[in-house]
């Protein structure tokens, strides 16, 4: 039944996915409006350390603006330091891993991930492999459940990718559930890219959800979501991860999409 859901919600229109342009103005009214008064309100941070991950076909150059929002709200944030995210190529989720333990050691306390898109699912993937080293995860844009052929990017990432990533049925592909991790997705109905019903999480999973105004790729740059950031992550930390319904068993994701 779930499946049949899935794959009712259609991929963003061909005009949604064009209205994704308006990222630069998204971006310009951020830098040039926004960020001084966004950065004055925000509680001072407690200097926790926070890796960004970009999304498909990005790099660090496009979340510095949330970077350098995470630093002047008095946190220590690092970018992931691969270059452009083209997919699950071999190594990169190794990679990941030794990045998060190694900011883990030298800041001598579990990470804070945020992951953009495709980078969300890489950053709850990493949260059920290795929960404590993470104290928390939030997701911008990113599908937490659904099918990959509703993203308007499938068929790119899909030829991109096509040299290690077997073809699989949408029964073989397993979305991560870090139950141990919380999580929190911040998604737009306005999502060009994403259909946003895969953002918001299931009941029987763990994690909260906040939806904004804006496109899928101003996410990284989009006042309202500096704004909840600022304020989230000012709050005390959860002692647990939210719950939308009983907690169930863990169980490991299968990371089928590519070998390590």
């Amino acid at each position: 039944m779930k499946k049949a859901l899935a794959a009712a919600i259609a991929r963003p229109t061909l005009l949604a996915t064009l209205g994704e342009a308006r990222c630069v103005a998204e971006l310009s009214r951020y830098l040039a409006l926004s960020e001084r008064r966004l950065v004055a309100d925000a509680p001072h941070g407690d200097g926790r350390p926070i890796l960004v991950i970009p999304g498909f076909l990005c790099s660090d150059l496009s979340t510095w603006a949330l970077r350098r929002f995470l630093r002047k709200v008095g946190y220590r944030s690092f970018a992931w330091k691969q270059g452009v995210n083209w997919g699950p190529k071999p190594g990169v989720r190794t990679r990941l891993l030794h990045r998060v333990h190694e900011l883990s050691e030298r800041c001598g306390q579990p990470v804070t991930i945020i992951g953009w898109s495709l980078g969300g699912f890489y950053a709850r993937e990493l949260a059920c492999i290795r929960p404590d080293l993470i104290r928390e995860i939030i997701t911008l844009g990113s599908p937490l459940h659904g099918t990959p052929q509703s993203t308007a990017v499938w068929n790119a990432f899909l030829w991109l990718n096509r040299k290690h990533m077997p073809q699989l049925a949408w029964s073989e592909l397993q979305f991560p559930v870090p139950y141990e991790v919380p999580c929190l997705s911040i998604f737009s109905k306005g999502d060009g890219i994403v259909p946003w019903e895969f953002c918001v999480p299931r009941r029987g999973h763990c994690g909260a959800r906040i939806e904004v105004r804006g496109s899928h790729i101003g996410l990284v740059a989009n006042g309202e979501v500096m704004r909840i950031l600022g304020q989230h992550l000012g709050q005390p930390a959860a002692t647990r991860p939210p719950r939308l319904a009983a907690r169930r068993r863990m169980r490991r994701p299968k990371l089928n999409l590519a070998r390590h």
